[in-house]
C-alpha cells in the first residue's frame, strides 16, 4: 500500500479540515461551513495543537490583541485560512487582511509557554468520543495507515524516533 506523505503545514491543514468535517458529519455535529469556522472562531488553538504535534519544530503565534492563535513554522504564520485556496477565500468574501497574516501582528511562543501562561480561553470544549477536538484529530491521523506526516526540519534520528512515537502511542 502506498503512503500519502504530508510534509508541510499547509497540506496538513488541507487534510485536517475535511477530515474533521467528515467525522462531524458521522456524529451529526456540524455543517460544512461550521467545520471550517470551528478552527477560525474558537478552535484555533486546537488546530495549532494538531499542527504542533506533527510539526514539533513549529511554535505558537498569538495575535498581539490575543484574538487568535496560529502556528509559526519556518517563519511563516499558518491557520485554518491556509486550508482554503484563494478562489474559495474570495468566493466566501473573506477580507484579504484576515488571511494575509503579517508576522509583526503576532508574538511567538513555545507550546509550554502557551499552555502555562495563556490567559485567554481558546477552544470550544467540544468532546468527540471522549476526546477533546485536537486529541481526537491527532488520534484519527495516527490511525490512518495510508498517510505519513513528517516535519522536514527534523534530522534522521529525530525523524525516525518521531514517526515511531506518534504511530504507536
Amino acid at each position: 500500500m502506498s503512503k500519502y506523505e504530508i510534509s508541510n503545514v499547509k497540506d496538513l491543514i488541507r487534510f485536517v479540515i475535511p477530515l474533521f468535517k467528515e467525522e462531524c458529519d458521522k456524529f451529526e455535529i456540524m455543517s460544512d461551513f461550521d467545520s471550517m469556522n470551528y478552527f477560525l472562531y474558537g478552535g484555533c488553538k486546537e488546530l495549532a495543537n494538531v499542527i504542533n504535534y506533527f510539526f514539533p519544530t513549529s511554535d505558537f503565534a498569538l495575535k498581539k490583541d490575543n484574538s487568535h492563535i496560529a502556528i509559526s513554522y519556518n517563519d511563516v504564520i499558518y491557520d485554518a485560512y491556509d486550508g482554503m485556496d484563494e478562489d474559495e477565500l474570495i468566493r466566501y468574501g473573506i477580507p484579504e487582511d484576515y488571511y494575509n497574516k503579517d508576522s509583526k501582528d503576532f508574538e511567538i511562543f513555545s507550546k509550554n509557554d502557551i499552555d502555562n501562561n495563556l490567559t485567554t480561553d481558546f477552544g470550544r470544549n467540544l468532546i468527540i468520543q471522549g476526546k477533546k477536538v485536537d486529541e481526537f484529530i491527532i488520534y484519527l491521523l495516527n490511525n490512518i495507515p495510508s498517510i505519513i506526516i513528517f516535519d522536514k526540519n527534523l534530522s534522521g534520528d529525530e525523524y525516525e524516533k518521531r514517526v515511531i512515537s506518534y504511530r504507536y502511542n
